[in-house]
């Protein structure tokens, strides 16, 4: 069985499901900028379905100015090195940075494996997945950010948002063959939100 955000509107971007690195103006950002752009729509999920969380970015109309706004925002926390964001420690201290220059204090974890990513879901905490090798998994990018929406823990398939869609894979399939593992972090869930 499919565990699921408990909101998957609030994933919606205009007419997309989630944002697109290629949505950047430069060339630079459009190569680099999945960490941030991944980072966003984790605030814009947060900030859509928790009342106390909402000063964390303008959703507006929900539309792609309003995301653009949010990925540029998050960018110079979230920020790409040479290798990307190339860690879930970096992409979670920026994620903490972004909510305290907010006035929010939040901390990210990260989770030990694949198989904690349900439990987020069930508290209705998005995940960021880092995907350093795809494995059997071929049709995903290297080195690469997605958000994990949804997860069946019996059949060990997920379903992400990527470049502003949605996609299915087996996150068990994955975890067996990858050469390079990954990473996957979440809102640490240590206070109730409205």
């Amino acid at each position: 069985m499919m565990i699921e955000l408990q909101s998957p509107e609030a994933l919606r971007v205009g007419d997309w499901t989630g944002g697109s690195q290629k949505w950047y103006p430069t060339w630079v950002r459009r190569m680099s900028g999945c960490g941030p752009t991944n980072a966003a729509l984790q605030v814009w999920y947060l900030a859509r379905t928790r009342a106390a969380l909402a000063g964390l970015c303008e959703v507006g109309a929900g539309g792609k100015a309003e995301f653009q706004r949010l990925m540029a925002d998050l960018f110079p926390y979230v920020k790409p090195g040479r290798r990307g964001v190339d860690t879930p420690e970096k992409f979670s201290d920026g994620l903490e940075r972004y909510c305290a220059a907010h006035g929010v204090s939040l901390s990210f974890a990260v989770l030990p494996d694949w198989e904690a990513v349900p439990e987020a879901l069930r508290a209705d905490l998005p995940v960021a997945f880092l995907n350093l090798h795809s494995g059997s998994q071929k049709h995903m990018d290297d080195w690469h950010w997605l958000t994990l929406v949804a997860c069946d823990p019996a059949r060990g398939a997920a379903r992400c948002c990527d470049q502003g869609r949605t996609q299915e894979f087996s996150l068990r399939d994955w975890a067996a063959t990858t050469k390079r593992g990954g990473a996957f972090v979440a809102l640490n869930p240590t206070k109730s939100f409205d």
